[in-house]
């Protein structure tokens, strides 16, 4: 998971090309969420809950032999946690005291052989891609990724039972959009007129000839894992969110994470080409109707996409409780922390450090990207990732200044890792997902 710098394809979009040769400057921002970094404040034990982990590690727990992707919590509070080894999916149950469930696959873990060499990479690159897990209201398991068939990749979505087995009821599901190269990176459980359907988001790319636009990518699916054609017809839905270059390069589009928002629209997130002829990399934001057509109340045509002034990523979203999202990833070629607030309508919160965003550049030593946003019933946001080769932990007030009564100041920088996930449990404390550990935090 170390490997964070953005790979480039032989054609280079030209703004990008010219803001690696000249960086541009970033918008203007808070002045307590961008100044200079608190020195590191070691962890102590009044933040990290010692009843997690019973190996004598002290709220830390370690994983087994996997590249950690995303978890997810059951209603009787196991943790679940999806990865990759060896061109294996790998999932992990844990109890909550962070021991290994005995009662899931063996020993706690269970492996699934799948064609492709890498099941949770998208091209075989980590900052394009995961795997993505949820858990259904029955207690079944459904993971995503992707699968080789033919030398293309399509989205894989496999149903797991509650003692790890693969669901001979869902079956191994692969789903193809364009005829190239696809990849599922969440999954999410909808309610549809009383039937539990999953969706799942991700990216797919055309096969043209000389050169492959990315476009997002979402599907949804029945519970026998057939597509249900009350969704767009066929099941699933490309959306071109930014355009090519000037110049013909491709357009980039990588949806990364979704949320379903209680209305039943679906909101995904990720990265995507501003324009036609500003073909920077930004933060691209759609809204789908139940239906999955593009939701018009939101920026107008459903589609938002913003920037930071370079190459921006978006990685995380998340509904706070008064309807506005949370957009979280990396901002510039210098690769900031960054963070958005959007209204319900897709419009840039204003109150929220005076423009509806922020950026951070927190480590001299390194890339930096926030990973995975939560959101807190006060209106708070909690954001994990990492900067250079420390975890990042920060909690963000609804005006955009980091929360004082967090821990260090407000962000928890003192810890080796790259933050990859974040759960709130319904107690409060958070529990955060690391490629070789997951740590559970007290609440402040």
């Amino acid at each position: 998971m170390s490997n964070r710098i953005v790979l480039f394809k032989l054609l280079i979009p030209l703004s990008i090309l010219l803001t690696l040769i000249f960086p541009l400057s970033s918008v203007a921002l808070a002045v307590d969420v961008n100044a200079p970094a608190a020195p590191e404040t070691p962890l102590d034990t009044d933040d990290l809950d010692t009843d997690f982990g019973g190996f004598g590690n002290g709220g830390i727990v370690s994983l087994p032999e996997m590249d950690a992707e995303a978890f997810a919590l059951q209603s009787d509070e196991k943790i679940v946690v999806v990865g990759e080894n060896a061109g294996q999916i790998v999932v992990a149950r844990f109890l909550q005291d962070g021991s290994p469930d005995s009662d899931f696959g063996e020993a706690g873990i269970r492996t699934i052989q799948v064609t492709g060499d890498h099941p949770c990479e998208y091209r075989g690159k980590k900052e394009f891609s995961r795997c993505g897990i949820t858990i259904q209201p029955d207690g079944k398991i459904v993971v995503v990724g992707d699968i080789e068939t033919a030398g293309k990749e399509n989205f894989l979505v496999m149903r797991l039972t509650e003692n790890g087995g693969l669901d001979p009821t869902f079956g191994f599901v692969q789903t193809d959009f364009k005829g190239n190269r696809d990849h599922a990176n969440d999954v999410a459980i909808q309610l549809v007129d009383g039937e539990v359907k999953i969706v799942v988001t991700g990216t797919a790319s055309d096969d043209d000839l000389f050169d492959d636009d990315n476009y997002f990518a979402t599907a949804r699916y029945n519970l026998d894992g057939s597509l249900d054609t009350s969704f767009k017809g066929t099941g699933k839905v490309t959306t071109r969110v930014g355009e090519a270059g000037v110049f013909g390069e491709s357009a980039w589009n990588y949806a990364r994470d979704l949320v379903i928002q209680p209305d039943n629209k679906i909101v995904v997130a990720g990265q995507a080409t501003e324009t036609v002829v500003n073909s920077n990399l930004e933060f691209g934001v759609v809204r789908y109707l139940e239906s999955g057509e593009l939701d018009d109340t939101f920026s107008g045509n459903g589609i938002r996409v913003f920037g930071f002034g370079g190459t921006d990523d978006a990685r995380g979203i998340s509904l706070l409780p008064d309807g506005k999202l949370a957009v979280v990833g990396q901002a510039g070629s210098s690769s900031k922390l960054a963070a958005a607030l959007l209204n319900a309508d897709g419009s840039s919160d204003d109150d929220f450090n005076g423009n509806g965003k922020f950026d951070r550049d927190h480590s001299s030593s390194g890339d930096e990207s926030l990973m995975a946003v939560a959101s807190q019933p006060d209106g708070k946001f909690v954001a994990v990732g990492y900067a250079g080769d420390k975890l990042v932990l920060m909690r963000v007030k609804p005006d955009g200044n980091l929360d004082t009564s967090f821990v260090n100041g407000g962000i928890l920088d003192s810890h080796d890792g790259f933050g990859l996930d974040l759960i709130i449990q319904p107690d409060g404390k958070f529990l955060v997902l690391l490629g070789d550990s997951m740590m559970r935090l007290n609440p402040n």
